[in-house]
């Protein structure tokens, strides 16, 4: 059987380490890969086709809360035409609101959107930034796109 001998000065370091070392440990959030609330595109309704260039607001009905959920909308061509926080619905709403019945008793709310190109289709993405947890990456989650008309 073969021992193991140690120098008394290691064995000494050691004890003292062991009764008076502090460790330290990372913790590493555990963070989301989906948006923490329901939410839906609802004036253009998805996948609307010849929507007027004028719409002036799109409307989002959800879970969503002050500061940390955005909306953005991107032409097909890829270029951001605005991204901003949501705020209230506009008044009067749109008459042809898509309200998905599971969503019903959640708020509306919108951005404001400016004059669109003709004929172009836009994307529409809801971005939730984890306020709670800001080492969290955002979370971006396509709501649904619509064409415009001309």
């Amino acid at each position: 059987m073969r021992s193991l001998a140690l120098p008394l000065s290691t064995l000494v370091a050691g004890v003292l380490c062991f009764a008076s070392c502090t460790t330290t440990t990372t913790t590493v959030p555990i963070c989301p890969q989906t948006l923490s609330f329901p939410a839906a595109l609802v004036y253009p309704a998805p996948a609307a086709t010849r929507v007027p260039g004028n719409i002036g607001a799109i409307v989002v009905q959800g879970g969503f809360s002050g500061t940390v959920s955005s909306l953005t909308l991107i032409s097909a061509q890829g270029g951001l035409v605005t991204q901003s926080i949501i705020g209230p619905p506009p008044a009067p709403l749109p008459s042809s609101l898509a309200t998905p019945p599971a969503l019903a008793a959640y708020p509306l709310g919108s951005i404001p959107v400016p004059v669109l190109r003709r004929y172009t289709r836009y994307g529409v993405t809801l971005v939730e930034n984890f306020a709670a947890n800001p080492t969290c990456p955002a979370v971006n989650v396509g709501l649904g796109y619509f064409t415009t008309s001309r």
